[in-house]
């Protein structure tokens, strides 16, 4: 994670509930979380699914920030807004967490991903195709039976904890996270990456994908050369020739992924 993306961050954390919103509101859909029909989420509540959505993104803003704190942030929210007063109990917001539909949030990933992609500038390397870049780690998570059953944990000695693997995939253009796939340390990143294939595909143009690992990027060029294997590179070489070689060329992502590290775009 780059300097900046580590600055902006901390800016961010410090973020009132009120100005979370106001900031990043716009870049998500007005329905992104629309209300239920019936049973769940389908009353008039005063822990709405988007005021649910925005305080459990502070929380997670502020990880060590316990359910009253979040309660009183709605507090001083609903304060401003002249709306009705809040229990100090933090046992509603936690079942309206529990009702939120996760389904949504990678809607509200892909969202935010497209308008950072729209106000970052333009570029013209690979006769500006859609770059992609994908990577994989691994991560612990916390030590529920839930999770222990859902990831179960491989280390040895003890004490040892769940932990899962995470293949992620970025926008080249602006950093932003496109999608993320998770599976347990006995899945594999290659097969965790094919689930990702309609997300390199893109209906106009082949979607050049690279990253810094080698065996990463044979096996994701290949996947994004696989859209158009008779499709020219055409990227422009400091002699001024036009790159010969066919889709995926290896060349030149990497030249374009050294010089969007540079320009200091791509340090997330």
């Amino acid at each position: 994670m780059g300097a900046r993306t580590a600055q902006a961050f901390q800016s961010v954390r410090a973020y009132t509930l009120n100005q979370l919103e106001a900031r990043f509101g716009a870049w998500l859909p007005a329905d992104l979380f629309p209300k239920a029909a019936k049973k769940a989420n389908s009353r008039d509540r005063l822990y709405t699914r988007p005021r649910t959505f925005w305080s459990m993104l502070w929380q997670s803003f502020n990880p060590q920030a316990t359910g009253r704190l979040v309660v009183r942030q709605l507090q001083a929210l609903l304060l401003l807004e002249g709306g009705p007063s809040v229990s100090e109990e933090d046992g509603a917001y936690c079942r309206a967490k529990a009702r939120l539909p996760v389904r949504d949030f990678p809607k509200a990933l892909s969202a935010t991903a497209r308008a950072a992609d729209q106000l970052a500038p333009a570029r013209t390397e690979l006769q500006g195709r859609p770059a992609k870049v994908v990577d994989g780690s691994t991560c612990t998570a916390p030590d529920t039976p839930k999770n222990r059953k859902a990831y179960p944990p491989v280390q040895c000695p003890e004490p040892n904890f769940p932990m899962l693997r995470v293949v992620v995939l970025f926008s080249l253009l602006s950093g932003a996270v496109l999608h993320v796939i998770t599976g347990t340390l006995r899945a594999a990143e290659l097969p965790m990456l094919y689930q990702m294939f309609d997300q390199l595909i893109v209906r106009s143009a082949a979607s050049m994908v690279a990253t810094g690992s080698g065996a990463w990027a044979k096996t994701t060029g290949w996947l994004a050369g696989s859209a158009d294997t008779n499709r020219r590179c055409g990227c422009r070489h400091r002699s001024g020739r036009l790159c010969p070689r066919k889709l995926p060329c290896a060349s030149c992502v990497a030249v374009a992924m050294s010089r969007a590290s540079a320009s200091g775009r791509s340090r997330w």
